[in-house]
């Protein structure tokens, strides 16, 4: 027995559910009925919308509309029922090769609508007139950038207190360290803590506590000397 497009796309998982510009005297979802026809006084988000369309440029035009303005739940679709070629009921058509590049995907990429979150996840049959693309929004995770430690010396006055608690172990070291200049004492600390590794800045620590031990009022003047 062929399935109904409510069995075939599992429409009655769906809570929040939107049906769009069905065709005239439509019988596609009487099972569901009575169903929401309209965007209006929505209160939660969508997990689904359905809508018609009847050419591509009517089709790229309620994506992008919908994609835009419409708040989906994650995990949601946007299933878009168009007209297939040769269909006996429109005189308009969509050739399905032609929506992947009217949308900005890329069929070899991630398959994400262009500046979007709505991934394409299924293109189904409904009949012989129309065929269905769904379009699932999957938030992309967001990449935090990690800050690159400052290499401004006035930034590190405050981690001064910090590493002369650190130099305690050695008071000839520590004692040096306290008759430098405000500006070498912010040097020092620049050098230990600019490091992002605890293991570096460890190793750096031992280095400073050796360098200060030798009277080296900064790591550029040590290195200067070496």
């Amino acid at each position: 027995m062929t399935k109904t497009i409510i069995e075939k796309l599992n429409l009655t998982k769906y809570s929040q559910g939107v049906f769009l510009n069905q065709p005239q005297d439509s019988t596609y979802f009487d099972e569901l009925m009575p169903l929401k026809t309209d965007l209006t006084h929505l209160k939660e988000p969508l997990d689904l919308l359905f809508t018609f369309v009847d050419s591509l440029p009517d089709l790229i035009a309620q994506i992008k509309k919908l994609t835009n303005e419409v708040v989906f739940a994650p995990q949601g679709y946007l299933f878009v029922a168009y007209p297939k070629i040769g269909n006996q009921k429109y005189p308009t058509s969509v050739h399905r090769d032609a929506i992947f590049p009217a949308l900005g995907i890329d069929p070899d990429g991630d398959g994400y609508l262009a500046e979007t979150d709505f991934k394409f996840s299924r293109m189904v049959s409904l009949d012989d007139t129309f065929t269905i693309v769904g379009l699932k929004y999957l938030p992309k995770k967001k990449t935090v950038k990690s800050q690159p430690a400052s290499q401004r010396v006035s930034d590190y006055e405050a981690l001064i207190p910090k590493l002369k608690q650190a130099l305690q172990t050695n008071s000839v070291a520590l004692t040096f360290f306290e008759s430098l200049t405000p500006g070498y004492q912010r040097s020092w600390a620049r050098y230990v803590y600019s490091a992002k590794q605890d293991t570096t800045r460890q190793k750096r620590l031992n280095e400073t506590v050796d360098l200060l031990l030798q009277g080296f009022k900064s790591k550029d003047l040590a290195s200067k000397n070496s």
